[in-house]
Formats: structure tokens, C-alpha cells, sequence
């Protein structure tokens, strides 16, 4: 449905604001809204590929939308590609999907990444699909769990009459300006040089450069802005938004920068990663976790030595509303209620995600 009409079924329409001569809905445009059809854990939507129906993820921290060959799909133009997933790097194939649907909006002839990978076949319709950053960065995306909805669409930000975005979603949305992320991945270009946006951190200590020279057609590298600040007990740690992964983490290293002991950890709940790579680490109740002007009271992090980038997972959405505007680089949060966070935890999520599968079959250097 349009999202005019999806903004009063799932109650976020506000009258006009006294500041502004435009309501909300008369500033959005090409929107549709979609049922999640996975609450728990990474939320999951309907697509057509094809014209044969699958479940896809929301890949925030993916360069790349990712089509497993499982599924059957047939695509066209196939290229070899080398992906670089943290550790390590992956052999997979590029190719062109006919058509993809995503509600009414119709993309043909869509440049995807081939995946090889064994995994279950998870979710009705089979979650066969991966929308990346490449595509979620067109547009405005809403995360809304409470509502059991994601919403695609687009917003007249350049013109004045129209209201802050972030009343979308509550009054007293949070604002957060979205920064350069660390990127994970680097590909061969067409003269089959390796190019890779990673910079020196120190909170995954990877030095940027080049991984030298190998034959092979291309790919393609793109920055992205998928990080912002969250403080962790007051203690600040850059982190990627991944609605792609279950649980939010970190490693142990941005742990101890936030004040966390390896003592500490020592005394917390054990945890294992029950998909591959088997991961051993400890699981930290943080007593908040702020965001912008938003403090989530309680908020249980994953902490494992070996994570290449801290990440905030799909147990974000649990607690907040999120508003996803890669096009104004900023995202907006608003909490949502108690019984929107009761819902949640009743809900089992999927055992496995594709961030479990794509680090499963890095290979370490």
C-alpha cells in the first residue's frame, strides 16, 4: 500500500505542526509499507525475484544485495568476483537479476552477488535473499517492530515547508548523524587490483592499504555510512548498524575501553555461538546504552575476542524504533512501549543469520 494510507494503519499520522504549512504525509512520497514477516531477531520481508516469492533480510552493514543460489534462482551475466568479508575473503559469483519486486517498486536488471553458501532453508518463503546497503541506501527505511512493519519510502527533506522526519516516528525522536563505516569487504576491480575503503582503528585494528594484485575480473567498493556513537555506560564506541545479525557486539577490546575488566567478563554469562563460526565469549548486561539524546536502560551485549567491528544487531529493534535516512546520513531512534518490548520477547528468532554465514566462510590470512 502507499504509504499515506500505511502511516494511519499503523497510527503515526500528526497534524500539522504550527512551524510548518505541510503535514507529514503530504512531504512523503513513493512509499509502500511491508509486513514484517520475522519479528524476533533480523526482521525479514516478502520480495519477488523473478517473479518467485522469497523472504529477504535487511542487510544495513552489507555492501552488496546477496542472492543464495539455493534457491534455485536463475540470474544472467554471470562474473566472477572476490568478496573480502572480515577476516578473510570469500570466492563468489556477480551476476544481473531480471526483476526484483519489493511491494510495487520494480527493479530490473539488478546487479547482485551470487552466494555459495550452505545454510538451512529458513522462513516461509525460503529467506534465499539479502538486501544491502546498495539498495537500502536510496531511500528513507522504517524499522518498526512494535507494528510488526517495514516501510520504504522517500521524503521532500530539501523542502522547508515540510516537518523534521524524525515526528515520524515520535516528537522526541533522537537524532544521530551516520558516519563512514570501517568497510568489511574490498574487490577486484577491472584491471584486477584490489581496492578496499578499510581504514586503521583501533577498534578492529585493521590498517588500510591495498591487498595486492590478483587476476579476476571485477567487483566494486563502495563507502558506507552505516556508523554512529553509541556510549556504552557512558563510555563512547563506534558501532555499525547490522539489522542483519541477531545480537549486538563487541569485542573484547572496545569492552575494556568501555570500562568492562576481563574479571568482569570472567563472572558474566557464558556464550556460543550456535552457528558457525563457533564463537566462545560472554555475554555483559550494560546498565545504558545511549544513543543521540535516547538512554535504553539494560541492554545486554555480546563480547567475543575476536569480532572485527562492534556492531548494534537486530535486539536494537526490541527496545527502539528505528528511522533509517542513509540519503540525509542521520538515523532517528524513538523507544518503543513496554508492551512493544514484551512482544518481542516472547518471539523466537531465526538460529541462523547470513553475518554468521558470511564470516563463517571468511578465511583467516
Amino acid at each position: 500500500m502507499r504509504l499515506r494510507f500505511a502511516l494511519v494503519a499503523i497510527g503515526l499520522v500528526f497534524s500539522n505542526s504550527p512551524l510548518y504549512a505541510k503535514t507529514l504525509t503530504q512531504c512523503v512520497f513513493h512509499g509502500t509499507v511491508l509486513p514484517m514477516l520475522q519479528v524476533a531477531g533480523p526482521p525479514t520481508i516478502r520480495v519477488e525475484i523473478n517473479r518467485r516469492p522469497f523472504s529477504a533480510f535487511l542487510g544495513t552493514d552489507v555492501p552488496r544485495t546477496t542472492v543464495w543460489r539455493h534457491g534455485g534462482l536463475r540470474v544472467h551475466d554471470d562474473l566472477f568476483a572476490l568478496f573480502a568479508s572480515l577476516p578473510g575473503y570469500q570466492r563468489d559469483d556477480a551476476g544481473k537479476v531480471y526483476q526484483m519486486m519489493i511491494g510495487p517498486m520494480s527493479i530490473s536488471n539488478y546487479d547482485v552477488r551470487l552466494g555459495e553458501w550452505d545454510q538451512p532453508s529458513v522462513g516461509t518463503p525460503p529467506a534465499a535473499v539479502e538486501l544491502g546497503y546498495d539498495l537500502l541506501s536510496v531511500y528513507r527505511v522504517l524499522f518498526h517492530k512494535e507494528n510488526a512493519a517495514i516501510s520504504f519510502f522517500d521524503y521532500r527533506a530539501d523542502d522547508k515547508q515540510c516537518p523534521n522526519l524524525g515526528t515520524l516516528i515520535s516528537p522526541h525522536a533522537s537524532e544521530l548523524p551516520l558516519q563512514l563505516a570501517v568497510s568489511a569487504e574490498a574487490t577486484l576491480d577491472r584491471q584486477g587490483t584490489w581496492t578496499s575503503n578499510i581504514a586503521n582503528d583501533e577498534h578492529t585494528g585493521i590498517a588500510a592499504g591495498s591487498f595486492g594484485n590478483r587476476a579476476g575480473p571485477y567487483g566494486t567498493s563502495e563507502d558506507r555510512f552505516t556508523r554512529v556513537t553509541a556510549y556504552f555506560d557512558g563510555h563512547p564506541i563506534p558501532v555499525s548498524l547490522a539489522m542483519e545479525a541477531n545480537r549486538s557486539a563487541i569485542s573484547t577490546s572496545a569492552a575494556n575501553a568501555a570500562g568492562v575488566t576481563d574479571a568482569q567478563l570472567a563472572q558474566d554469562p557464558g556464550v556460543i555461538e550456535t552457528t558457525p563460526p563457533r564463537r566462545f565469549g560472554h555475554r555483559h548486561h550494560f546498565e545504558h546504552l545511549q544513543l543521540g539524546d535516547m538512554i535504553i536502560s539494560g541492554f545486554d551485549v555480546d563480547v567475543f575476542y575476536d569480532i572485527a567491528e562492534p556492531r548494534l544487531g537486530a535486539d536494537l529493534l526490541d527496545r527502539a524504533t528505528l528511522l533509517y535516512d542513509v540519503p540525509d546520513r542521520k538515523i532517528w531512534l524513538a523507544p518503543i512501549s513496554a508492551q512493544g518490548v514484551a512482544m518481542t520477547a516472547l518471539a523466537k528468532p531465526f538460529g541462523w543469520t547470513p553475518i554468521h554465514t558470511r564470516l563463517a566462510k571468511s578465511t583467516i590470512r
